[in-house]
């Protein structure tokens, strides 16, 4: 083993207290369709983007900063104006409808948590009962306090939050805990299809593999998931396949098994006439 594995091993090891070797996985059978994408346009992307992401599949969107990663995702979660066709499962998702797009079990991480993804000023408590709040409440529309806490419980635990405490503000929590709240609270509610923007920026290394074998283990139980990174070894660590994007275009795309470093930066700088 080269140095540098040895340090960051050790390394990750300090961070979460074990050894997180990478893990050997048998490839998903995929399933049907989770989430289809035809001729969707938006204001940053010209021509139509049609796509396809398989039960048991990861497809990693790669590009450059600038490239339409971030808004296509918030165009088929209906944070942004889009034309086109999107299908969660066999379902049509209406245009611009985030709650319809939770309800048919598409969840989406945004790249800026502190902004987009938590309430800082809440608890880890309230945080992680958010995106479930339409199934918690009672009767008179009222959070059950009880069923709140069983959730917050459920993902500390689950997701090695530290410290493991339910009642603090998130702010006092590291980027890579932070990060591990955002994923577990929707993650909480089994859906079957996951977008993230960029889920692993400004986590620690260990946060950043036990991330990484979270969304393992969501493409082992026949997830799908459609993630945007800008970090290389990121898309070749957990992705099937990936689509390469410039320009708000679709440049080309391959299973990574096939897929190159040299491949990816010639598409993702080619400029079009």
């Amino acid at each position: 083993m080269e140095g540098t594995e040895i340090e960051r091993s050790a390394m990750v090891k300090l961070m979460v207290g074990r050894d997180l070797e990478p893990v050997s996985q048998p490839k998903a059978k995929l399933g049907d369709l989770a989430l289809l994408l035809k001729d969707v346009k938006t204001d940053m992307h010209p021509d139509p983007i049609s796509l396809e992401v398989q039960q048991g599949e990861c497809v990693a969107l790669a590009g450059l900063v600038g490239s339409g990663r971030s808004e296509l995702l918030e165009a088929l979660f209906g944070l942004r104006q889009r034309s086109g066709s999107v299908h969660v499962g066999k379902t049509l998702l209406p245009p611009n409808n985030p709650v319809q797009a939770v309800e048919l079990g598409l969840c989406l991480i945004p790249e800026e948590r502190s902004e987009q993804g938590l309430s800082l000023n809440q608890t880890v408590k309230e945080n992680a009962a958010l995106p479930g709040l339409h199934r918690q409440a009672g009767s008179a529309g009222i959070l059950q306090k009880g069923t709140s806490e069983t959730v917050a419980q459920r993902i500390v635990g689950q997701f090695n939050v530290q410290p493991p405490l339910t009642n603090i503000p998130v702010r006092g929590l590291s980027g890579g805990n932070q990060q591990k709240v955002v994923l577990g609270k929707w993650l909480d509610l089994d859906p079957g299809m996951l977008i993230l923007d960029e889920p692993t920026r400004g986590v620690d290394v260990g946060a950043r593999e036990e991330i990484h074998q979270r969304l393992r283990d969501c493409v082992a139980a026949g997830k799908g998931v459609l993630f945007a990174s800008s970090e290389l070894e990121e898309i070749f660590a957990i992705s099937d396949r990936i689509v390469v994007m410039a320009e708000g275009r679709v440049m080309g795309s391959l299973p990574t098994s096939e897929a190159s470093e040299e491949w990816m930066m010639e598409l993702a700088t080619k400029v079009r006439s």
